[in-house]
């Protein structure tokens, strides 16, 4: 039997299924590196029909239905091969033109090569009522914080380039501002400032303000090289 080379994800042994598939008829080029990889981790694999076909018919486990499409703007007229009923909804892969002509199926637009975080936040607004813009990972890292002259230690259970979950036993108060300083393994150290917006007993849901650019492509890159390599 053949077998159907995969980027998305490791479909031998079939252990885990993303909880959503897509399908797509863009060329790997199409998408940026790791971009389907990364998203198969976050819940949403993106095939094409070869690498569908193939899950279809080696999972022994039940396929999640397709419920979205990724046409590349060039295989447009291909669409019918990937949704006979001509009602699954569209995010279109373009170059810097966008969506030219009105089509009640295109969602959505992404330039080319389509990175994490664009696809991220338009998939999480189709499927998620109240979605998240950018990845999140579960984490256990230590973290040096200060506030009004105190400095004590913590640590970030979850984290984001928009902010993180901090567990700590000092006592914050909510809408207080903290200063984190934060050691990303392979990355480096990060310094930052960060409001407690809300509490998630035991933790305090922290976002991250005024970040620096610099400091906001460290925390991301952090976040994108644990989810290629979990």
């Amino acid at each position: 039997m053949g077998r159907v080379d995969v980027e998305v994800m490791s479909l031998r042994p079939l252990e885990t299924l993303p909880a959503h598939l897509l399908l797509t008829s863009a060329r790997p080029e199409a998408f940026t590196h790791r971009t389907r990889a990364i998203l198969s981790r976050l819940g949403y694999g993106i095939l094409t029909r070869d690498e569908h076909t193939w899950l279809t018919r080696e999972s022994d486990q039940p396929v999640p239905a397709v419920e979205l499409l990724i046409m590349d703007e060039h295989r447009l007229d291909r669409v019918d091969r990937f949704d006979a009923s001509g009602s699954l909804p569209i995010i279109l892969l373009t170059g810097r033109g966008g969506i030219r002509e009105p089509d009640p199926r295109l969602i959505a637009a992404v330039k080319r090569p389509a990175g994490v975080h664009d696809l991220y936040r338009i998939i999480q607004r189709f499927y998620q009522e109240v979605p998240r813009s950018t990845p999140r990972i579960e984490t256990d890292l230590a973290v040096t914080c200060q506030r009004e002259g105190k400095i004590w230690s913590g640590t970030v259970r979850s984290l984001s380039d928009n902010g993180c979950l901090l567990r700590t036993r000092e006592w914050i108060p909510l809408g207080s501002t903290l200063s984190l300083t934060l050691d990303l393994p392979g990355h480096g150290c990060v310094r930052l400032d960060a409001e407690a917006a809300y509490q998630l007993v035991p933790d305090h849901g922290m976002v991250f303000n005024a970040t620096l650019p610099s400091v906001r492509d460290t925390i991301s890159a952090f976040v994108l090289d644990r989810l290629a390599a979990s």
